[in-house]
């Protein structure tokens, strides 16, 4: 659909983001709003929204300790999740979300700063 911009949660688990699909997300708001042939942007996941952050990730977190957790909160999720979420709260086209299945943690965050949200039947939180 012309001017339609979306944006599809994909991944082999349960779209599980990582610092860099976050980055990418950040980057996906940033292009659309500035983009003048797009009206509207749509978020999705398909038949499961997303599961959230990627626990492998958060393992390698905790298990790394000190050092590790400051690099995490600045350069790694924390980092980044700051900046997908400031991207799409500062995105000047209207977002909505269409949510099937479940919306866990960073998947479920967002969804407040969206402009609407559609859920389905199966639409779980």
């Amino acid at each position: 659909m012309q001017g339609l911009y979306e944006i599809k949660f994909h991944s082999a688990n349960r779209n599980a983001l990582s610092p860099e699909g976050q980055k990418t997300m950040a980057r996906l708001f940033t292009e659309a709003s500035a983009d003048p042939t797009v009206k509207c942007v749509l978020l999705r996941g398909g038949k499961y929204y997303g599961s959230g952050n990627n626990i492998k990730v958060l393992i390698d977190w905790v298990t790394e300790g000190g050092e590790g957790m400051r690099n995490y909160a600045t350069n790694g999720v924390g980092g980044s999740m700051v900046a997908f979420l400031k991207a799409l709260k500062n995105c000047e086209k209207p977002v909505v979300a269409v949510v099937q299945g479940g919306a866990h943690g960073i998947h479920f965050t967002p969804l407040p700063l969206c402009d609407f949200v559609y859920c389905t039947k199966d639409a779980f939180f």
